[in-house]
């Protein structure tokens, strides 16, 4: 690109970037991050400045974490839809050789369901939260002496 076309794109994702609109799908579209390049190379102006320096990378940054996003995103739809695939190729299989199991006539079914035992919270003997709350076995050796130094 040219230098003014350069330059009103570079305008416009800074633009961008300010207004937070940097988005999954337009950040392959922003050429920020090739832009940049090119600007330290060429010693560009723009770049001697610390704080638009900042503001251009923070917004290469974000705009590169958006491109990452969406790669990674379009990696768990792939993924999701595979293993959906194979999950349905795997059921049809599984559905043709399955058999029915009916138990015998003699046996029966036996299905057993675990009882849920709840634990009480509530202390059954009130001697246990009326006990010494002073009478600590693990008291710090240090803590003691500097209790006793201090009076």
């Amino acid at each position: 690109m040219s230098s003014s076309p350069q330059k009103e794109h570079y305008q416009g994702c800074l633009k961008l970037y300010a207004e937070n609109k940097i988005t999954k799908d337009n950040a392959w579209n922003l050429q920020l991050i090739d832009f940049m390049t090119s600007m330290l190379r060429r010693h560009d102006a723009r770049m001697e400045n610390f704080q638009t320096a900042s503001t251009v990378l923070d917004a290469t940054a974000r705009i590169y974490s958006f491109r990452v996003d969406a790669v990674h995103w379009d990696v768990l739809k792939m993924a999701g839809g595979l293993s959906k695939a194979a999950q349905t190729k795997r059921g049809k299989k599984d559905d043709d050789n399955v058999q029915d199991e009916a138990p015998a006539e003699g046996e029966a079914a036996v299905t057993k369901k675990k009882k849920k035992r709840s634990k009480g919270a509530i202390a059954s003997n009130p001697e246990v939260l009326n006990g010494d709350f002073d009478a600590n076995d693990c008291v710090d050796p240090f803590f003691e002496r500097v209790a006793a130094t201090a009076g």
